[in-house]
This record gives structure tokens, C-alpha cells and sequence, in this order.
């Protein structure tokens, strides 16, 4: 260990040890990408709330007043997902958080702003970031970037 300790300007790449396999590797990692899941799920609570405050408090909110007069690809499938969240709540949150969506925040902006509880939106969230969309990225990462 006292090697690692100096400097030197060669590097020596070590020996790749037997039983190397994608499920160990797999293994080591999946632990810090479903912590990062669960980090990526707390990330979506200020869109939520801030929603679910302005709705309390009785204010309107602009993109959901320009979602029911646009007739366009973009506007319909957000009215789309507005159907879904509403229809299906916990299970429809997890759909959408378990792939990488870059709209997501417009879900928990959604979410906040038809008053889904918390524990609907966040228990979706979670489960769908934390124990489906960061471990199958870390599993095609592992996949991609494994020499076996």
C-alpha cells in the first residue's frame, strides 16, 4: 500500500484477478445506484411542493392553463400523462420515473398541482428511480464498459 503512497511517472495496470465477472462487478455498484436513485427521487420534492403550495394557496399555474387549449404533439402528450397520473397515481408515477425522463419535473409539477398525496408521488418516485431506472443504468454501464 506504501506504493500508492509515492509518486511515480509509470503506472501499472494490475492483473485482472480469476472469477472477474459481470455479476461481481454488478454487485459492487448497485448499492451506490440505488443511493443515487434515492437522491435523484429527494430532487424531485421542490417542483411537487412548490405545486402543491400554489394549489392551496389558490393560484393558478400558467403550463397547465396552456395545456387545455393547445392542440399540438407536445401539448397532447402532456395531457396524456396528466391522464395517466391522475388515473393510475402511485402506479403512474412509477411508470414515469422508472426510465430516464427528461420531463419528469413536469410530473411532480402535475402531481403538486392536483394535490396527489406526498407519500402517492414520493413512494412512485423513489421505488421507480431508486429501485428500477439507477440500477438497470448501472447494469448497462457495467454491461458496456466490462471487458468480458
Amino acid at each position: 500500500w506504501q506504493k500508492g503512497l509515492t509518486y511515480s511517472a509509470e503506472f501499472d495496470c494490475p492483473e485482472v484477478a480469476e472469477g472477474f465477472s459481470y455479476a461481481s462487478t454488478l454487485a459492487k455498484v448497485v448499492g451506490t445506484a440505488i443511493l443515487w436513485g434515492a437522491g435523484t427521487a429527494m430532487g424531485e420534492i421542490p417542483p411537487y411542493y412548490i405545486s402543491y403550495a400554489a394549489a392551496t394557496a389558490g393560484k393558478g399555474n400558467e403550463e397547465m392553463d396552456e395545456l387545455k387549449e393547445g392542440k399540438d404533439f407536445v401539448t397532447r402528450m402532456k395531457r396524456w400523462m396528466i391522464d395517466v397520473l391522475q388515473r393510475y397515481g402511485f402506479w403512474g408515477v412509477f411508470a414515469f420515473s422508472s426510465y430516464p425522463n427528461a420531463a419528469f419535473d413536469l410530473c411532480g409539477i402535475c402531481c403538486g398541482h392536483f394535490r396527489m398525496p406526498f407519500w402517492t408521488f414520493f413512494g412512485g418516485t423513489l421505488a421507480g428511480k431508486a429501485f428500477v431506472k439507477a440500477p438497470l443504468q448501472a447494469a448497462g454501464a457495467v454491461a458496456l464498459f466490462s471487458s468480458s
